[in-house]
């Protein structure tokens, strides 16, 4: 499921890895290093997980970061976070919910544009095209091989959700 992600999210979720693993400080320089990105990708890395998820303890001071994240709540719990902010698996979630959403419905509930909507089913669409299954549109549903969507599913509930959810 980790392919389904975007580029930025994927680089948020291995800079939280690397945090981890690391488990003291870092240079900013080392971090963008390591993830094939620039610091200035990172700073806002950062800004964005303290905007949203402040349960992430990012530390930083003028040239160094380090991860203040109880260590007992570890990286399951910052990709279940991750995966409840991203684009392409809240469509999933919709699609899988309610088939009889539109474009436009989804674009609304999203809060975003039919053009991203679109965007993010070509890509949903790519990643399954191997297994034999894609998105329709209008109305938007999950077609194909049934075992594998329950399956998908399945993992992706148990992934994003806690026991208590």
């Amino acid at each position: 499921m980790r392919s389904l992600l975007t580029t930025s999210d994927r680089r948020r979720l291995e800079l939280i890895e690397l945090l981890l693993e690391a488990n003291d400080w870092m240079t900013f320089d080392q971090v963008a290093e390591q993830l094939a990105s620039s610091v200035r990708n990172i700073k806002e890395d950062i800004t964005y997980f303290r905007k949203h998820f402040p349960e992430i303890g990012i530390e930083t001071g003028r040239y160094m970061m380090r991860i203040m994240m109880d260590h007992s709540i570890g990286i399951q719990e910052a990709y279940r976070l991750i995966l409840k902010e991203t684009l392409i698996f809240q469509l999933l979630e919709e699609i899988f919910f309610i088939e009889t959403y539109s474009i436009e419905d989804l674009a609304g509930i999203l809060h975003t544009s039919k053009s991203t909507v679109y965007r993010s089913i070509e890509a949903i669409n790519s990643y399954f095209s191997n297994v034999g299954c894609q998105v329709e549109t209008n109305p938007c549903r999950f077609v194909g091989n049934e075992r594998f969507i329950r399956n998908f599913y399945r993992t992706y509930f148990k992934e994003k959700s806690t026991v208590l959810e």
